[in-house]
């Protein structure tokens, strides 16, 4: 018999997906807890919205206390944490977090029947493929993310080996996770390799970047969840035009960390995780001397900056002093050897000398 809790009026079975889905926000909630710096209105790191009007609030209790709910009243709860959640992005791009947008999809989409339980699963595909795909076009992975996690390992001679081997997991869990009948392979596999991020990145090791802790926990059950074998078939009409809707989605999500290349995708929207092939930015305060890390939102938001351009001016913006300049520096992949540089003055300092 399956357990049953009532959600909205309406008895919800305590299925595999709805399992997948209150897990999922319950991760939601430990990952705002974590970054709580990250969620009011603020001026040092200041926000920097979208919508100047949704700046000024504190969202951080709203999301915990909706996530939470989400967990026992998905029915009704789930849509509103997201609609907080975009208002709070909204509010301040900073909060662009790919762990914040990953599991807002998988607290929600599962709800939505077999059709939602399918581009739940397209989702994690795109996840792995991309991340896979995007280190292996970087120029800047190997010294970058692959040295970083020997060196978190306490075993540097290991990079060549996770310059190749992390990548090719991540493709291959991809891949395989888009053929049904490796599904029982895929529900063992992402759990070790989300296992194996987390252990990397906890305290026996890096104690680095708690922000995505729970994310990969949350990762690791939601597959074993999701990916379980079911009929591969919709017996109703209605039943197969919502396997071609999630099919066209399924899609959609595969094919749009691609336009990262273009410059129309952000960086974490696209699952560039560990990558080292995103822009980057320093303050110049005279000619020639530019600091490595003008923006340490790591320290007070415990999440780093999205690495943006428009969100280096912006903050820029706002916090430089006469005479700065910012210097970005491009995106490091194969397309874009060697990457771009560009420096723009301080417009404040212009306004402040006018």
């Amino acid at each position: 018999m399956q357990q049953v809790v009532r959600g909205s009026g309406r008895r919800l079975a305590w299925t595999a997906p709805r399992t997948a889905a209150a897990f999922a926000a319950a991760c939601q909630a430990a990952t705002v807890l974590v970054t709580w710096p990250l969620w009011p209105a603020r001026t040092s790191p200041p926000n920097l919205p979208a919508i100047s009007g949704l700046a000024s609030f504190d969202y951080g209790l709203a999301v915990v206390a909706t996530s939470v709910a989400a967990v026992v009243w998905p029915r009704v709860a789930t849509p509103l944490c997201l609609a907080v959640l975009a208002a709070a992005m909204a509010g301040d791009q900073i909060r662009l977090q790919p762990e914040v947008v990953s599991l807002g999809l998988l607290m929600a989409l599962p709800l939505l029947g077999s059709a939602g339980v399918a581009v739940s699963r397209f989702h994690l595909s795109s996840l792995w493929l991309w991340s896979g795909i995007h280190k292996l076009l970087s120029t800047g992975w190997s010294a970058g993310g692959a040295a970083f996690i020997a060196s978190s390992l306490r075993s540097p001679g290991l990079r060549p080996a996770v310059v190749i081997g992390l990548p090719a997991i991540e493709m291959a869990l991809g891949a395989a996770s888009l053929w049904r009948r490796a599904w029982p392979v895929v529900r063992w596999a992402a759990p070790a390799l989300h296992a194996g991020i987390l252990l990397t990145l906890s305290p026996l090791f890096a104690d680095w970047n708690s922000a995505v802790w729970p994310w990969n926990v949350g990762l690791a059950v939601v597959a074993y969840l999701l990916f379980r074998p079911e009929p591969a078939e919709p017996s109703e009409q209605s039943d197969r035009r919502a396997a071609k809707m999630a099919t066209v989605a399924g899609a959609a999500l595969l094919a749009y960390p691609a336009l990262f290349y273009a410059g129309s995708v952000d960086a974490y929207l696209a699952h560039n995780l560990y990558t080292s092939n995103t822009g980057s930015a320093s303050v110049c305060h005279t000619p020639g001397a530019c600091a490595p890390t003008p923006f340490d939102t790591f320290g007070s938001l415990n999440v780093p900056l999205p690495p943006e351009p428009r969100l280096f001016r912006a903050l820029f913006d706002r916090t430089c002093g006469p005479g700065n300049q910012l210097l970005v520096v491009g995106r490091a992949t194969v397309f874009t050897d060697p990457p771009s540089r560009t420096t723009s003055p301080c417009r404040r300092g212009t306004l402040a000398a006018e």
